[in-house]
């Protein structure tokens, strides 16, 4: 981290190394883990990991445990309580998530710590700091980035006093309490949202169920009576993953329908030679495309933009006569309703899946062509209110995010709170532990047998 010349009234420069204790993680083999209580808690990369998705600071959960025989068989140390602790290796590393012990305990070997040294930081302080601290910049690899302990003890500090350390710690989190709580409303916005989206879904095959549309008595019969051709993608020896190019024509998984759009992968595509051979499973316009395995209901109609693309091994799609509209079906079928249908029908135990006949026999209302046109027109009306909104909230959580970010920027640049010149400078503080761990260096002699300090 590159500190700035402009120093703030009372701050100091150092280095991780001289104001912290750094604590290295431990081996863990297989053999030792699985154990759900013991004296010790040890914490793996993924512990960090969960922590920090929950919203949560303190490590509080463990999958493994260790008592003192094992820790010696282990030849690991522990580390302290309120050490700050985060991955060191691999992607994780990248991810930037930092927690703090709750007590001792162990970490493993793609994990570190560092613990504020007593009475020179504090240790919230630290965490927050931390936080600040993007490690990819000091990885030594490429392929796999890795931080090494030299790494971290060189990180740059830029150093308050103790007690403007506390005032800032509070700030932050009195600062950082009104953003969640402006986040945790964005969130339930979110999820008013889903249950509003799902309501007019619900309401569209329903009598009368959305304003302003005047619905005559439905007929509901088989889809198959609707359906020009109903048709599963190809399997057993018409597609392998060895027919996967990059950049050449999508295959549509069930992976690929989220939310009625197809959101393709750009490494599971086939060569136009391939393309040729599987014409019979090639999308139009105004196909249903539904996913045939794993969780059911994922729908989307196909555009001209899809339209030459091919149906994947784990898909199925759905051709409608005339005058149907496509769009106003794969809503139906994407419906609360249609999917326990589904779920009821389908076949398999470890992987559900549906078939042709299955999807023949659903029910759906036959409903005159302009109808069909009036209720499209009012759920898109409704929805794309929805959108609006949805993409106001996650605009926000965004800022909110980057608000975080410049507060703790601010914060460790001396820009957050004014200083109090009463405090102690943190210059005399690091000056006279220096001279204390010199005064506790350890003696040595000489070739000529002279004495000399260490530290």
């Amino acid at each position: 981290m590159t500190i700035s010349s402009a120093i703030p009234q009372g701050w100091a420069n150092t280095e991780i190394i001289e104001v912290c204790n750094i604590y290295a993680g431990a081996g863990f083999p297989n053999e030792y883990q699985g154990k759900l209580s013991g004296k010790y808690p040890f914490y793996k990369v993924s512990d960090i990991s969960n922590c920090v998705q929950k919203g949560n600071v303190y490590l509080t959960f463990s999958n493994n445990y260790i008592d003192e025989r094992e820790l010696l068989l282990l030849k690991a140390k522990t580390i302290p309580e309120n050490t700050v602790v985060f991955a060191k290796i691999g992607e994780a590393l990248k991810l930037n998530r930092r927690a703090i012990t709750n007590s001792e305990c162990l970490v493993d070997n793609n994990a570190i710590g560092i613990k504020a040294k007593p009475n020179i930081i504090c240790d919230k302080w630290l965490f927050y700091f931390l936080n600040t601290v993007k490690l990819e910049k000091y990885s030594r690899a490429t392929t796999v980035p890795s931080v090494r302990k030299t790494d971290i003890e060189k990180i740059q500090v830029l150093l308050p006093p103790l007690p403007e350390q506390h005032r800032i710690v509070g700030k932050i989190e009195e600062l950082f309490s009104e953003l969640d709580k402006g986040v945790e409303n964005l969130k339930l916005a979110q999820q008013q949202l889903k249950v509003y989206r799902q309501a007019v879904l619900k309401a569209a095959f329903e009598q009368g169920g959305l304003q302003g549309t005047e619905f005559s008595e439905w007929v509901w019969k088989p889809l198959g009576e609707f359906a020009e051709k109903i048709r599963i993608g190809p399997f057993g020896s018409l597609l392998h993953e060895s027919d996967y190019i990059h950049g050449g024509v999508p295959v549509i998984n069930p992976k690929h329908i989220r939310d009625q759009k197809i959101v393709p992968n750009l490494s599971v595509t086939i060569s136009l030679e391939k393309k040729q051979e599987l014409s019979a499973y090639l999308l139009e316009e105004n196909d249903i495309l539904l996913g045939r395995r794993g969780e059911m209901g994922r729908t989307a109609y196909v555009t001209n933009i899809e339209t030459g693309w091919v149906c994947g091994t784990g898909s199925m799609f759905i051709r409608l006569r005339k005058n149907n509209v496509a769009k106003l079906y794969s809503i139906f079928l994407s419906a609360e309703k249609t999917k326990k249908y589904l779920e009821a029908h389908c076949t398999g135990t470890t992987m559900k899946n549906l078939n042709d006949k299955i999807v023949s026999n659903i029910s759906v209302p036959l409903i005159p062509f302009a109808e069909q046109i009036s209720i499209v027109a009012e759920i898109e009306s409704r929805l794309s209110v929805c959108d609006k909104l949805e993409e106001t909230i996650k605009s926000s959580l965004i800022q909110a995010e980057s608000l975080r970010q410049s507060i703790l920027k601010k914060a460790f640049a001396g820009e957050l709170m004014q200083q109090d010149p009463n405090d102690e400078p943190a210059e005399k503080l690091l000056a006279r532990i220096r001279v204390e761990r010199t005064a506790q260096a350890p003696v040595k002699k000489t070739a000529t047998g002279r004495t000399k300090k260490h530290g």
